[in-house]
């Protein structure tokens, strides 16, 4: 089996009700409590992997931009989190970030990506100095190479850094899988207080 495929089972076990078909499964509250998990969990990666430097409510900015990523995807929550995983990799979550490669957050080339950053509506000031709007743009970067990638995500994140050397997409994905190894951890644990 492929591991994007694995990985995405895995989330779906993760956040789908041991009972699929029970009342509690739709229950609202319920619902609730795993995005809370899973939002938790996001909390502690950005703390964990943030750039030292950034204060409490810098890192809350960052989690609301990502929460607002899932809030806009709907059921492709799996790509925010290997998103998230990837931008931690590229910039500590530093908005003002800027190497001959990329800026912020994402570490999108502003002159490579300028039409496609134009035609998703966000102005350049916004793409450099509002975190939200860099992550915005990074992740639906992102989505084009992973489509072009046929929905692989070490594949993808290759292409996203300029096809960079294997190291680099493996250091997204053991993020990742650690991200994913965290909320699988605290709904286990959640769950048996429950």
């Amino acid at each position: 089996m492929k591991k994007p495929i694995l990985l995405f089972i895995i989330l779906l076990l993760i956040l789908l009700p041991s009972k699929a078909y029970s009342h509690e499964s739709f229950n609202i509250h319920n619902v609730k409590r795993k995005k809370d998990i899973v939002y938790s969990c996001m909390e502690d990666f950005i703390d964990l992997h943030r750039k030292k430097n950034l204060n409490k409510e810098y890192c809350d900015d960052i989690l609301d931009s990502f929460i607002f990523l899932i809030d806009e995807e709907g059921n492709n929550i799996e790509e925010v989190l290997f998103f998230l995983a990837l931008c931690s990799v590229e910039s500590n979550f530093d908005q003002f970030c800027s190497t001959k490669y990329g800026v912020g957050i994402s570490q999108v080339v502003y002159r490579v990506h300028k039409k496609y950053i134009s035609e998703l509506g966000v102005s350049k000031e916004k793409f450099y100095k509002v975190p939200k709007w860099n992550i915005y743009v990074g992740y639906n970067v992102f989505k084009c190479y992973l489509k072009s990638s046929k929905n692989h995500f070490h594949r993808a994140a290759t292409k996203y850094n300029g096809n960079a050397t294997k190291g680099y997409a493996d250091n997204v994905t053991k993020r990742f899988n650690f991200l994913v190894a965290n909320i699988k951890e605290k709904r286990l644990d959640n769950n048996s207080k429950i």
